[in-house]
């Protein structure tokens, strides 16, 4: 259930795609104590955008579980981290937005899980 979005006007051609998108897989995995196998993670490149006035590499990360996370600044870290490694943008660049589901706000096949 958790979902790692991250939207950034790197373009797709920046960084290996596979690769980038199964290594922060497996760190959302960790960071949410969820199996691999519940993780979704979406890496929207060529966004049009600005951060603090200019349009030099920069991101916008959401990520999203039920339940939270156990320590957000250490989530925070790790993934802002991992962000700046795997799609190369500055840790300067990027907000990261923590959201805490409840079981009711997430669907999948259908249902909800609360």
């Amino acid at each position: 259930m958790p979902v790692l979005c991250i939207t950034t006007n790197i373009t797709k051609t920046a960084f290996s795609k596979e690769e980038t998108v199964l290594a922060l897989s497996k760190i959302a995995a960790k960071l949410s104590g969820k199996p691999e196998s519940y993780v979704n993670v979406i890496i929207n490149a060529d966004a049009i955008m600005s951060f603090g006035g200019s349009t030099e590499p920069a991101a916008h990360v959401e990520f999203s579980s039920i339940g939270g996370f156990t320590n957000n600044s250490v989530v925070a870290k790790e993934l802002t981290d991992a962000i700046s490694k795997h799609i190369n943008v500055s840790s300067d660049r990027f907000y990261i937005k923590l959201t805490d589901l409840s079981a009711k706000e997430m669907a999948f096949r259908g249902n909800t899980f609360g």
